[in-house]
């Protein structure tokens, strides 16, 4: 049998106090295009998160997107589906 592929858990750290982050937008909108859901953390709101956050990285730069237990600091697609590539299929 064919095990099963799992959905992978994204999270992506955005900021209200940066309310017009473009590489946030562009995160958000390429993960609802591969209709993946995520959650959205606020890290001006979420301390516990932002601090978890900046303990992985070191780095406070937006977004910052969680897949399974790995992130990318930054928005970019190429990562983004090197990671995904294991979980689903994605098309070019």
């Amino acid at each position: 049998m064919k095990k099963q592929k799992s959905k992978p858990k994204v999270k992506v750290f955005t900021s209200s106090k940066v309310p017009n982050c473009l590489y946030c937008l562009r995160a958000k909108d390429y993960l609802e295009l591969l209709n993946l859901k995520y959650k959205e953390i606020d890290i001006s709101k979420d301390r516990i998160e932002a601090s978890r956050m900046f303990k992985k990285t070191s780095s406070l730069k937006l977004p910052q997107i969680e897949i399974d237990d790995k992130i990318l600091v930054g928005f970019n697609k190429k990562k983004i589906n090197t990671l995904l590539s294991e979980k689903i299929k994605i098309s070019p």
